[in-house]
């Protein structure tokens, strides 16, 4: 884990003066493995994030306790605005450390947008699972599950809603599968479908 925070920067980022500048997105804080979502033409970004911790290993490992999201409204010139945390590890009623790599996605509930986070952590055997928490809003709060995914042994979630309305959420590195929903809540209780894909992420 990290020392300590980066310094905030002195300058609006936006995408466009990043990119000139070689510069990350995010100056401020260590994030990592960003979701990347487009929701009513404004970009968001679900980050895990790095923190100085006590952990025994935290000087050789991550330290990850919660999610951030950031977004930018508008073209390359909108600043980069940090919405704040969307989920901390201590809101998810199985998970007891390490919340890893997001996966976002927005779908149809009950005549209302929904926003659903993915969320892979460790739980209280020191497994990987993957569970799921929402929103009526892209930036959170997102409020977890009481359980995980059946069967997710496993990170790196990447949900889509495919063209027919359906959901799928891949997720591997060490069980390549896929969640299918058959369900209008996407709250995870489809088919697990084992898959022959050797990848460390399914992006």
């Amino acid at each position: 884990a990290p020392s300590a925070e980066p310094a905030p920067s002195q300058q609006p980022l936006t995408l466009a003066l990043a990119a000139a500048l070689d510069a990350p997105l995010v100056p401020h804080m260590y994030t990592a493995d960003p979701s990347a979502r487009v929701f009513d033409s404004r970009l968001w970004l679900y980050t895990s994030h790095d923190q100085r911790g006590a952990r025994p290993d935290a000087a050789r490992f991550f330290d990850m306790r919660d999610y951030h999201v950031f977004s930018v409204h508008g073209a390359d010139d909108g600043p980069i605005e940090d919405e704040g945390v969307a989920l901390s590890v201590d809101k998810v009623p199985w998970a007891k450390s390490d919340l890893w790599a997001p996966g976002g996605v927005r779908r149809e509930v009950g005549g209302k947008d929904t926003y659903f986070l993915y969320c892979p952590a460790k739980d209280e055997r020191g497994d990987f699972r993957i569970g799921v928490a929402t929103s009526s809003r892209p930036e959170g709060p997102f409020a977890a599950q009481p359980a995980p995914i059946e069967q997710s042994l496993s990170i790196d979630p990447c949900a889509f809603v495919d063209d027919d309305g359906q959901l799928g959420v891949p997720f591997g590195s060490t069980m390549p599968a896929i969640v299918v929903d058959n369900t209008t809540n996407v709250i995870g209780n489809g088919t697990v479908q084992s898959t022959r894909l050797a990848v460390t992420s399914p992006i």
